[in-house]
């Protein structure tokens, strides 16, 4: 079983994985607009539920995440459920949601793990999209779900990093000389 550890010098580890940990602003302090960040996959069952519950763990302060699928499957998947709650990760109230033509535009960020390229999918190239080949593990045992949400744990958390050093660089520039 893998769990998150916190060290004495403030990083978090999942199995071998070790990152920063996430970081909670000071009370009161409202700092920057939180990005929003859709994660987007096929089904909407495994990955993308996968990573809108890891972001809502790992980074609250920078990114506001939700979820969708092309062609959702309507649930989420036991297994996507059972690797989260090995690492105590929640997904509470999240559901399957198709991907509604307003949730591309309302997004600040669009993470697409289809396995289809963006400039496929999508007409308009003003769209904010990354993608992310992150395979797709439905159907598969319990360690190919594990190291999936393993390989999206290390990309969500390389995501917040970016996104907190612009939102210092934001700040920096808007600190009185």
């Amino acid at each position: 079983m893998h769990r998150y550890v916190v060290a004495l010098d403030g990083t978090e580890s999942l199995g071998s994985l070790t990152f920063a940990a996430r970081v909670q602003p000071p009370a009161g302090d409202i700092g920057l607009p939180l990005k929003r960040v859709l994660f987007l996959c096929m089904g909407n069952a495994c990955r993308s539920p996968m990573a809108e519950a890891l972001a809502q763990h790992l980074a609250p302060d920078v990114m506001e995440a939700s979820s969708a699928g092309l062609y959702p499957l309507g649930y989420i998947a036991a297994p996507t459920l059972a690797v989260l709650a090995e690492n105590d990760i929640p997904c509470k109230g999240q559901t399957s949601k198709v991907l509604r033509e307003a949730d591309l535009y309302a997004a600040d960020l669009i993470i697409n793990m289809t396995g289809r390229p963006a400039k496929i999918l999508f007409d308009d190239r003003s769209l904010p999209v990354e993608d992310w080949d992150v395979g797709d593990p439905f159907g598969s045992d319990l360690d190919t779900y594990r190291a999936i949400r393993d390989e999206i744990a290390r990309r969500v958390t390389e995501l917040a990093a970016h996104l907190r050093a612009a939102d210092d660089a934001a700040a920096i520039r808007r600190e009185p000389a």
